[in-house]
């Protein structure tokens, strides 16, 4: 990551999609070159309305099923 987004100085709070936008655009990446991962189920459908790949996950999460979730996407 070259880059840390915080919606306080973005002046944007998730899940307005305008701060997915705007991250997207900073980047120079298109929405299919993104995935994002998120404990708000609201959060994530925001995301996914863009065409952002949209994992739903909770602190109980390991890394190895967020790897296959990632993996079912490829």
């Amino acid at each position: 990551f070259r880059k840390v987004h915080l919606s306080f100085e973005m002046g944007l709070i998730k899940p307005n999609p305008k701060i997915y936008e705007q991250v997207i655009h900073e980047n120079k990446l298109l929405a299919s070159q993104v995935v994002f991962f998120d404990d708000n189920t609201a959060n994530i459908e925001s995301a996914s309305i863009l065409g952002i790949d949209s994992i739903l996950i909770d602190p109980t999460t390991s890394f190895f099923q967020i790897s296959t979730k990632i993996n079912a996407l490829c």
